[in-house]
């Protein structure tokens, strides 16, 4: 059974992301990640993209060291929905790995 194909909300598909970034398939949590930026928005949700995909994206590019993308998509996440003192915190950590 393919699980990409079986996952209908962006929640369940940053879930499935998560649990590979952490088994260390970071192909294929983006692939989740991917869908759930391209899906419609939750319910309730008025942000312009899907900023939770935007920080797991981002934790994928820490996992293999893309500090740098890892920043832009924190930058990103940052923008579209304002002060998030997770996501600034994260930004700040990556900035100084950037700067190593």
């Amino acid at each position: 059974m393919n699980l990409l194909k079986t996952i209908h909300t962006p929640n369940d598909c940053l879930k499935a992301a998560t649990v590979y970034r952490l088994m260390g398939k970071v192909e294929q949590a983006n692939k989740f990640i991917d869908k759930a930026l391209r899906m419609k928005r939750c319910n309730g949700c008025f942000y312009s993209r899907c900023h939770e995909a935007l920080y797991e994206r981002a934790l994928a590019f820490e996992r293999v060291k893309d500090y740098k993308m890892a920043k832009m998509c924190l930058q990103e996440a940052i923008d579209i929905c304002g002060h998030n003192a997770l996501y600034e915190r994260k930004l700040n950590k990556m900035m100084k790995k950037c700067n190593d």
